[in-house]
């Protein structure tokens, strides 16, 4: 499920996409700028594996890698070269072979499969990472790739500021930073390109929220080339967690998990194999997942 400012949409177990809610903008995607009386199948949205929802615009990821969208593209956050709001899904320009998505108020992230992060849209205040402010571009229709997003494993979009986690376990930002939101001791401006958050334990780094984003999380991987990026997580009635992410249909995993990432790997406890629910999307559980302390995990594949 994924939550826009006056609109939603609900992902099914059997990968088709439904939304509600207003539609002045055309994001519920179903032809029209009609807000209709309850859920909706939107046309086209088959297969999905993963959904994000922005300001009145929405964007699904397809099995295939591929990503489409619909909605407000007044900021050009609908990657499709233009500025005119569509009511129909269109495929993104260049947003193929992607693992994961996220919206912002009025801008994108695409993560690829091969670890490079792409953004489009408002670029205002930074949030786009391609150091295009300083130059009076305020605006991308067309996905551009992050200043130094490689090797990126999990991100995440806010109203006006992006975030992402490398390989290495180190939190990097841009855009919006007033209030220090960025956690590089400013109080008011921007970054245009990110920022690593230096006060920050490398391999702490193990969930973080953006405002229209639900949840993103990067876990620890051995044994697989792709990256493994969280798409989603839902409490369990005892205290655990049912933990999901996407990856290659098929692929098997087994996850454990520790409380200090520094263990030996055999002191790591073992929480089982992973269960491949719907192709490409893969959910394991954690009964005892806490805040305090911090919990680590690490997927082997095979």
């Amino acid at each position: 499920m994924a939550i826009g400012s006056l609109h939603e949409l609900f992902l099914k177990t059997d990968g088709t996409l439904w939304a509600m809610g207003a539609n002045a903008s055309g994001q519920l995607g179903n032809g029209t700028g009609v807000t209709p009386a309850g859920p909706t199948a939107v046309p086209g949205g088959t297969n999905v594996v993963a959904i994000a929802a922005g300001m009145d615009y929405s964007l699904f990821l397809k099995m295939d890698g591929t990503v489409w969208a619909m909605g407000a593209n007044d900021h050009g956050q609908l990657g499709d070269s233009t500025l005119v709001n569509r009511s129909n899904a269109v495929a993104v320009i260049g947003g193929t072979n992607v693992a994961a998505i996220a919206a912002g108020a009025y801008h994108s992230l695409f993560l690829k499969a091969d670890g490079t992060l792409w953004a489009v849209g408002d670029d205002t205040l930074g949030e786009l990472g391609d150091n295009n402010t300083a130059n009076g571009v305020t605006i991308r229709s067309n996905a551009i790739a992050v200043i130094g997003g490689a090797n990126v494993v999990a991100m995440a979009a806010g109203n006006y500021d992006s975030w992402f986690v490398k390989a290495d376990g180190t939190l990097w930002g841009m855009g919006d930073d007033e209030e220090s939101s960025l956690g590089d001791g400013g109080i008011y401006g921007w970054e245009l390109v990110p920022v690593a958050l230096t006060n920050v334990a490398v391999a702490n780094i193990v969930s973080f929220c953006g405002s229209y984003n639900a949840f993103a999380t990067g876990l620890r991987v051995a044994g697989a080339s792709l990256p493994i990026v969280l798409s989603s997580m839902a409490w369990t009635p005892s205290g655990g967690a049912n933990i999901n992410f996407t990856n290659t249909p098929g692929l098997s995993f087994s996850i454990v998990t520790a409380t200090n990432v520094a263990l030996p790997a055999n002191e790591w406890t073992w929480l089982g194999v992973v269960n491949e629910t719907s192709p490409g999307q893969f959910q394991f559980t954690d009964p005892l997942v806490t805040n305090t302390p911090q919990r680590f995990y690490r997927a082997r594949c095979p």
